[in-house]
C-alpha cells in the first residue's frame, strides 16, 4: 500500500529531545506504549506534519521502507506526526567503517532511489543521521529506513525551488557526489523512482492530503494538489532526472 496509514494516538509522555534539533523538538511515549519522533507544526515551518507525511508516502511508492506513522494528540489537545522509533536499527554515522561499507553496498539501490526522490522534493539536507540500516532476521543483509523529510518539500520549497539547487550545494549533494565516487550510484533504480513519482496520480495525492488532520492543510499543501495535475510535475520529474 503506498498511503502510509494515520492512525491517532492520544500521547502519554512528552520527552523534550536534548540534541538541541530545530526540527525534531519531542519525543513521546503514545497510548499504545510505542515510542515516537514528533513533527509538529512550527512558526518556522507550519507545513512540517505534510511534509515528512507526504514524504513517507512518496517513499513507500518508490520501494523505499519508512517507519510507521500515526497522528499523535499532544498534552495541549494539538495534532502532531508521529514516527514510531524503530527496532534494531542503527544510525549510519555511528557504524564502524567496516560496517558502513558493506551497509552502503548492500543498500546502495535503495540509497539511490532516496536521493532521486529527495531531489525531487527540494529535500537538501539527506545525510548520514538520517537514514538508519537493520541486519535482516533472515538473510543478514543491511536494509535501509529512510527517515526525517523536515527539510523536504514545502520547507525546501517544493515545488518551485529547482531540482538543480538541490545538487549544487547541501547534505545531499555530498551524499550524491560520495554515492557516485564510490561507484555505488545505482541509476536503474534511480530512473525507476522517477518513474515511480510520475504514476502517482492526482487522485492518489489528494487522497494522501485528505488523509491528514484539517490543520496540516495549509495553502501550500492545498495548492500542491493542483499542481500535481499540471505539467509542471513532468518537467519536475525530467529536470530531477537530469541532474542525477
Amino acid at each position: 500500500m503506498s498511503q502510509q496509514p494515520l492512525f491517532p494516538v492520544r500521547v502519554r509522555t512528552l520527552i523534550p529531545n536534548a540534541t538541541g534539533s530545530v526540527d525534531l523538538r519531542y519525543f513521546a511515549v503514545g497510548e499504545d506504549g510505542q515510542e515516537y519522533a514528533v513533527k509538529e507544526a512550527l512558526p518556522s515551518n507550519s507545513e512540517l506534519p505534510a511534509s515528512e507525511y507526504l514524504g513517507y508516502c512518496l517513499s513507500a511508492v518508490c520501494k523505499v521502507a519508512v517507519p510507521t506513522t500515526a497522528v499523535l494528540e499532544l498534552p495541549d489537545g494539538s495534532l502532531a506526526l508521529g514516527s514510531r522509533f524503530e527496532g534494531g536499527v542503527s544510525g549510519f554515522a555511528a557504524m564502524m567503517p567496516a560496517d558502513q561499507l558493506d551497509a552502503l553496498k548492500q543498500c546502495s539501490s535503495e540509497l539511490s532511489a532516496l536521493l532521486t526522490l529527495d531531489v525531487f522534493i527540494a529535500n537538501d539536507d539527506r545525510h548520514a543521521n538520517n537514514f538508519l540500516q537493520r541486519r535482516t532476521a533472515i538473510t543478514r543483509q543491511y536494509s535501509m529506513v529512510a527517515i526525517d523529510f523536515s527539510r523536504g518539500m514545502f520547507c525546501g520549497g517544493f515545488p518551485i525551488r529547482p531540482p538543480v539547487d538541490i545538487v549544487a550545494q547541501g547534505n545531499t549533494a555530498q551524499t550524491i557526489n560520495f554515492m557516485k565516487a564510490m561507484k555505488l550510484w545505482d541509476n536503474v533504480r534511480s530512473h525507476e523512482t522517477v518513474n515511480y513519482v510520475n504514476a502517482v496520480t492526482v487522485a492518489t495525492y489528494d487522497q494522501w492530503v485528505s488523509a491528514m488532520p484539517p490543520a496540516w492543510v495549509t495553502a501550500k499543501v492545498a495548492g500542491s494538489v493542483a499542481w500535481w495535475g499540471t505539467s509542471e510535475r513532468s518537467h519536475r520529474l525530467q529536470a530531477t532526472l537530469g541532474c542525477v
